[in-house]
């Protein structure tokens, strides 16, 4: 006959184990290293948030690509294209030329240049689209695709407003190329 007995299991026939508690004093020093203070009890840092940088944040959170998508579409219906740079650009200049152009005859911050300068240097580095609704995007160079799509429907002044002050990314853009949308 096997009868569970707890205290035969752990080895300690006819030994209670609150009978070891008992005997210990209630202020006994645990064993190992101590701490001098309550780790709760310890003053908190406190954040500097003038050494906070801007933008920093938008490196955490989760970008809304939709949301910039639609206040895109609204800015390009909304506002008249900029003649200047839709003509430059049918020229054979660049677009980053000739947004860089317009922007400084229109007395842009050096903030919201250097963010449109971001952007376009992420359209240039993001490389060849590798899928689109829009077959003739499909291994074109994705500065090409928004280039293409200047001269043709052009760029407003409420779009660029949206690139100067980093409210539309270049995640926002490939994800416009691959439903088949060059600029608007």
């Amino acid at each position: 006959m096997i009868i569970n007995d707890p205290n035969k299991s752990l080895g300690m026939k006819g030994l209670d184990p609150l009978s070891i508690l008992k005997k210990q004093p209630l202020d006994a020093q645990p064993k190992g290293p101590v701490l001098e203070k309550d780790p709760f009890q310890l003053p908190q840092e406190k954040l500097n948030v003038s050494e906070v940088k801007k933008g920093t944040a938008q490196l955490f959170l989760k970008e809304d690509l939709q949301g910039m998508q639609d206040e895109w579409h609204k800015a390009a219906k909304t506002g008249k294209p900029v003649a200047e740079v839709q003509n430059a650009v049918r020229e054979g200049q660049s677009p980053a030329t000739a947004i860089y152009k317009h922007m400084k005859a229109q007395g842009y911050s050096k903030d919201q240049m250097a963010n449109v300068a971001k952007f376009l240097e992420g359209v240039m580095k993001n490389g060849k689209v590798e899928s689109s609704r829009d077959g003739n995007f499909v291994g074109r160079n994705l500065i090409d695709v928004i280039s293409e799509g200047i001269k043709e429907k052009g760029i407003s002044s409420k779009q660029l407003d949206l690139l100067a002050n980093g409210d539309f990314s270049v995640n926002a853009y490939s994800a416009m190329v691959k439903d088949g949308q060059s600029i608007s």
